[in-house]
């Protein structure tokens, strides 16, 4: 295997030997306009970013090559452009995903029940806030995957709870741009970084 031509509708990346990609991007380049393409580590660039996921050279790697020995991916730019684009005002700090004692019984579900057929135009935007979140969890935030879980559950029977749970993922979300670690557990757990490193 020489490498990986990844392709997205009109986006490309490719992760190849230089002369290959170089020879690769050049026929591309022959048979449709581009854009300049941007290589990572050459010229100072130390970020690229590939639908929503930035691919970036860690600063702790001070010499740039166009062959880094590791790469961080990440997506703190796409995860605060879901809060700019669904946060209706300022959000106060989380510092978890989901805290089962903000959905207790006692202040949750007693109140009526509104069922998504009641405002179509409020299901739909919670919708789109599951799908913006589940962009994130199944690319660089396992962190946020149960919180996710539940507000999928939730968004089929009850939009008043649903609101709730979006509002507090995004608070989450606008307090942890970048995943920050390990999810508590009662079990001791080794700290490992959400973000992937890979070698």
């Amino acid at each position: 295997m020489i490498g990986f031509l990844l392709v997205y509708v009109d986006d490309f990346l490719a992760l190849l030997h230089p002369e290959v990609r170089e020879a690769v991007l050049a026929a591309v380049r022959a048979l449709w306009t581009t854009s300049e393409p941007v290589t990572l580590g050459r010229n100072g660039v130390r970020e690229i970013t590939f639908l929503g996921l930035d691919i970036a050279i860690p600063d702790s790697v001070t010499q740039l090559s166009e062959q880094p020995a590791h790469i961080v991916l990440h997506q703190t730019r796409y995860a605060h452009d879901v809060v700019d684009r669904f946060a209706a005002s300022p959000l106060r700090s989380r510092v978890s995903p989901g805290e089962s004692v903000s959905f207790s019984a006692s202040t949750k579900y007693s109140k009526e029940v509104i069922p998504p057929s009641a405002d179509p135009q409020k299901h739909r935007l919670m919708q789109q806030i599951n799908g913006a979140i589940l962009w994130l969890v199944t690319r660089t935030r396992p962190d946020m995957a149960w919180a996710l879980s539940v507000f999928s559950t939730v968004l089929a029977r009850d939009l008043r709870e649903a609101e709730e749970r979006a509002k507090h993922l995004l608070q989450y979300l606008s307090s942890h741009p970048a995943c920050h670690g390990p999810i508590r557990s009662k079990r001791p757990i080794r700290p490992t970084p959400c973000r992937g490193e890979s070698e």
